[in-house]
């Protein structure tokens, strides 16, 4: 990590994070590629050696935007789009461990949408591990819209954009 992206502050024994994210182009899931691998969309490393059973607040925060064009007749929405995003964390370059999940759904039956909204997401890590860590936030699902109706298409796309997070990393006592 560049020193630029942390700061620590011997008086007050608190550790500054700030790690930039990827913009993410999303496409709904079609008949001949119904799978959304795994993609990391921000990520940060954070050392917290120098805290004695340290306690990490993660907060992660992007831009949204979604569009949508129906064309067939509209019925009635079955489920609607959803996206499923992950915090994960490695500690001293071991495994993987994920430590919650969101999701942020979209359901609308009209023919022409477009919409654009913050996603925020807000975790605070109380495994006390000192080391060092990454935290990644990744989209871990992507289901289209289904909607009930006869000779239906729907398209669909989502941007993620914006992406950021932060740390801010304190000993417990």
């Amino acid at each position: 990590m560049s020193p630029k992206n942390l700061i620590y502050d011997s008086t007050t024994k608190l550790i500054f994070a700030h790690g930039e994210g990827s913009s993410l182009l999303i496409r709904e899931p079609s008949d001949t590629n119904p799978y959304f691998p795994e993609t990391t969309i921000a990520k940060l490393e954070i050392d917290t050696t120098c805290l004695h059973s340290p306690i990490v607040n993660i907060i992660f925060n992007s831009i949204i935007t979604y569009t949508s064009n129906f064309s067939g007749t509209l019925n009635r929405l079955v489920y609607p789009f959803r996206l499923t995003f992950q915090l994960s964390k490695i500690l001293n370059l071991g495994e993987k461990i994920p430590l919650k999940s969101w999701n942020y759904s979209i359901g609308n039956l009209s023919s022409t949408t477009f919409l654009s909204n913050s996603f925020n997401l807000t975790y605070c890590d109380k495994s006390f591990d000192e080391g060092l860590c990454d935290y990644t936030v990744e989209i871990i699902r992507v289901n289209g819209t289904l909607i009930a109706g006869n000779s239906l298409r729907i398209v669909e796309e989502l941007n993620i954009q914006n992406s950021n997070i932060f740390a801010t990393a304190f000993s417990k006592v």
